[in-house]
């Protein structure tokens, strides 16, 4: 009888979903208000010691309330791949590695990875799932268990515009192997490969000009220091100035070429 009485006595000072937290007599149930209201009452347990949640102790669907214990077992409570209780996150280390974190959730039976689930950016990681609407999270992407053929020197040379290197050369793609192209070296740059960044010289820093760049549509993206002129390479080429200051009969007004 004093058994039933204390179990009563637990019931009544215990929320419903402690129930599920519920520790042996003597012992104070693991039911966590914070847990229940970072998982929407998914997931009340906290794990002692812990910032983990717990759909029952100490099992089913799981979660972190803070980042430093999130893994792919434990994603954050009401994180963007978090599935029913019971069943494990669409969280994906794979996706979350190939898409630098932008988009972390993997839809079952498919390389495709979504910001959230199921929506916002996406992205593949196979060419057989890539379309339109899912381009390749990373367009340098090699054979699995291959490095990726991004190139830091790449993307940096060509403003972020072609990350990929071709292996045993200078060369920098927009995607494995197509796309536009250009080269870091004037031994490989040619016709089809023209010089990566045309505003740096002899290692010298790189005069590129963003507003350059977008007010004449990419064709003159360096700029020479102290004024407003945009060059086609430094500093030769075709030339403009975006403003009327600066502008002569050698350096007309820019405008966007594709206007």
């Amino acid at each position: 009888m004093r058994f039933v009485l204390l179990l009563w006595d637990f019931a009544l000072s215990t929320p419903i979903d402690g129930l599920r937290c519920a520790s042996p007599a003597g012992y104070p149930s693991d039911y966590s208000a914070d847990c229940d209201a970072a998982s929407d009452g998914m997931m009340p347990c906290q794990y002692p010691g812990t910032f983990r949640c717990f759909a029952r102790k100490w099992e089913g669907g799981a979660c972190s309330m803070t980042v430093r214990e999130a893994d792919r077992d434990h994603p954050l409570c009401g994180g963007p791949c978090a599935s029913p209780p019971g069943y494990p996150s669409d969280y994906s280390a794979e996706c979350d590695n190939a898409s630098d974190g932008k988009y972390t959730c993997k839809y079952p039976g498919t390389s495709r990875c979504f910001e959230r689930k199921w929506g916002g950016g996406v992205c593949a990681m196979e060419a057989a799932d890539a379309d339109d609407h899912h381009p390749l999270c990373d367009p340098c992407s090699s054979p699995n268990g291959m490095p990726s053929d991004y190139s830091a020197d790449c993307d940096r040379q060509s403003h972020g515009k072609f990350k990929c290197l071709y292996p045993g050369t200078s060369r920098c793609f927009a995607e494995k192997w197509g796309g536009g192209a250009c080269a870091m070296t004037a031994a490989y740059a040619d016709a089809r490969h023209p010089i990566c960044d045309p505003c740096a010289k002899d290692g010298n820093a790189s005069a590129y000009s963003a507003e350059c760049d977008a007010m004449t549509s990419g064709q003159m993206t360096c700029q020479y220091p102290g004024t407003s002129r945009c060059f086609a390479e430094k500093w030769g080429g075709d030339r403009c100035a975006m403003k009327a200051s600066d502008s002569d009969a050698n350096h007309p007004l820019c405008y966007p070429l594709d206007r």
